[in-house]
């Protein structure tokens, strides 16, 4: 059997909102994850009584939103990638103060695979045909 992805929770302030499962972007502590407003919860810490949530749910009802990032591998060549994000951490990650901001922020998977530094954030546009 495929090994599931790590259990992440949706903060609400300092406290877990909703728990999911998501690749391994965000990390238990800082990067990322702290700007987000999103962590990776240890193994350890989960009791088992959690109730997971799909992401397609988080994102119907707004808890969580989809941004779209730009960055630089050490190529120098750009990439581009997904991230979600927590609807209270929105305002800040495009607000004017430069420490709430995820550019220049390192970019990686897991606690290894290191992508590049973020030099670009935007909302995802969707479009719909009626």
């Amino acid at each position: 059997m495929a090994d599931l992805l790590p259990v992440h929770g949706l903060l609400d302030g300092g406290t877990v909102k909703h728990y999911f499962r998501s690749s391994d972007v965000y990390g238990e502590t800082g990067g990322v994850g702290a700007k987000v407003g999103i962590r990776k919860i240890k193994e350890a810490d989960l009791t088992g009584s959690e109730e997971i949530i799909p992401v397609k749910e988080l994102l119907r009802t707004g808890a969580m939103l989809r941004i779209g990032i730009r960055y630089k591998n050490s190529a120098n060549k750009r990439k581009s990638a997904k991230l979600l994000i927590s609807n209270g951490s929105v305002a800040k990650l495009f607000g004017t103060v430069p420490a709430d901001k995820l550019e220049g922020t390192p970019y990686k998977i897991g606690t290894a695979t290191a992508k590049g530094n973020i030099v670009n954030i935007g909302m995802i546009r969707r479009a719909f045909t009626y």
